[in-house]
């Protein structure tokens, strides 16, 4: 029943119903692939960029701020770093440097990170601009044109797609910047390679510990410093104008929820009243009440199972990509999230509800019995006939019966027999 469309009166939309339902699951899968995605990208910084929770730049003192952090418990490390401004042709971007031990290192979507340096990592809307890709090369320049003298370009090898957090000096746009090492800057600009050391601290705070405590306590490590200056790392102002409408994802799951169950109630509804005659066919055969109400159920079950089967990896797929493509527009590290826990409750949840709308359409008004006939004096009586079947000859019975009455008549029951008679097509 669930797989044969049927013909004629009792035609059924199976295959639509399949369709609508696959389709239903599968876009529930990719929305919730896309809510948790997002929700991982909102509580992750690094896919913004951030591998470090605070940029402390310090004047003088060097040696003294670099023991007091590594003395604080509350403060897991830290590495030296910074930004620059530079320019490719007449693309001005800013770059972010980082090398040497500690937490802070690029994040690379594609290719790998800078190592050395005569390489450097762009990112995705500058690669464009620039007209490159990787394992090209590109004439690098810092962008300080009143300096005398002016600095030189230097031709740098392209490893990868770099994604650049947000900097505390100027704007930058989606995928807008560049990634450097320390050895790469100090060729671009030879005064900062005798200043190496005055790099400031990108520090990261210890497991467990929250982001005011770690900011009061870089506070009270570098308390007396000259200048004192701390940035704490933050989203990207595209990801955080999107966090409001963090919520549409899951009520978007929720709308889809509710129109595959919609479209199984239609089928199953359908189904039922179209073929009420096959149904009637299984109770004559014996079949109880809840024998069809399994039949239908496995019928539901049928029609559930195998929108789960094609769905749910046809949406985890399709979720997968949309949000690869998203994350790639927003300038983000496009790594998605799968919520495990929420698509394994959704296998049982979806069979049980199946068999939950199945309890329902399968379920028809009893035929009420024969009226009895009106007239006085067969008030109460009951009139019906009864077929019999004798060796090879069928006859039928009418009857009448009245209620009892309260004589000493022991029975006021009659029969009266008509007679037999061939039917037709009886020998």
């Amino acid at each position: 029943m669930a797989c044969q469309p049927g013909r004629g009166p009792t035609a059924v939309p199976v295959r639509s119903a399949v369709f609508g339902a696959t389709l239903s699951v599968a876009a529930l899968a990719a929305s919730l692939i896309f809510a948790g995605s997002f929700g991982h990208l909102l509580s992750t910084p690094r896919l913004s960029g951030f591998t470090w929770d605070a940029y402390v730049p310090v004047e003088g003192q060097q040696a003294k701020a670099a023991a007091a952090l590594r003395a604080d418990p509350k403060i897991a490390g830290y590495a030296r770093g910074g930004f620059a401004t530079v320019r490719i042709g007449g693309l001005k971007l800013m770059a972010v440097v980082l090398g040497g031990p500690g937490p802070a290192k690029h994040v690379i979507s594609d290719g790998t990170a800078p190592a050395a340096g005569n390489e450097v990592a762009l990112g995705a809307a500058t690669m464009r601009a620039a007209h490159t890709a990787i394992g090209q090369t590109v004439n690098l320049v810092l962008d300080q044109a009143d300096r005398h003298p002016k600095p030189k370009p230097v031709r740098m090898r392209v490893t990868g797609t770099a994604i650049v957090p947000p900097n505390p000096y100027f704007a930058t746009g989606l995928g807008e910047g560049a990634a450097l090492t320390v050895p790469g800057l100090a060729r671009i600009d030879p005064g900062a390679a005798r200043q190496l050391g005055s790099l400031p601290f990108l520090v990261r705070f210890a497991p467990g510990v929250s982001r005011d405590a770690g900011l009061a306590a870089i506070i009270n490590d570098i308390k007396g410093f000259p200048n004192p200056f701390i940035v704490a790392a933050e989203r990207p102002a595209n990801v955080i104008s999107l966090a409001s409408i963090a919520g549409v994802p899951v009520a978007l799951s929720v709308l889809l929820a509710l129109t595959a169950a919609g479209t199984l109630a239609h089928t199953l509804a359908s189904s039922t009243r179209r073929r009420r005659h096959d149904l009637a066919i299984l109770k004559s055969l014996g079949f109880m009440r809840r024998q069809v109400r399994h039949a239908v159920g496995w019928q539901a079950t049928t029609i559930a199972a195998t929108a789960l089967l094609i769905g749910l990896p046809t949406g985890i797929a399709a979720g997968r990509w949309a949000w690869r493509l998203f994350a790639a527009q927003l300038g983000v590290l496009p790594e998605p999230a799968i919520p495990l826990t929420a698509i394994l409750l959704a296998i049982p949840s979806a069979l049980a509800l199946a068999n939950l709308i199945a309890a329902g359409p399968h379920r028809q008004r009893r035929t009420p019995g024969p009226l009895p006939s009106s007239g006085p004096n067969n008030k109460g009586r009951a009139h019906g006939t009864v077929w019999t079947c004798t060796g090879l000859k069928r006859t039928h019975t009418t009857y009448d019966q009245a209620p009892a009455s309260h004589t000493n008549d022991r029975s006021n029951r009659t029969e009266r027999r008509v007679g037999a008679r061939s039917l037709p097509g009886s020998p």
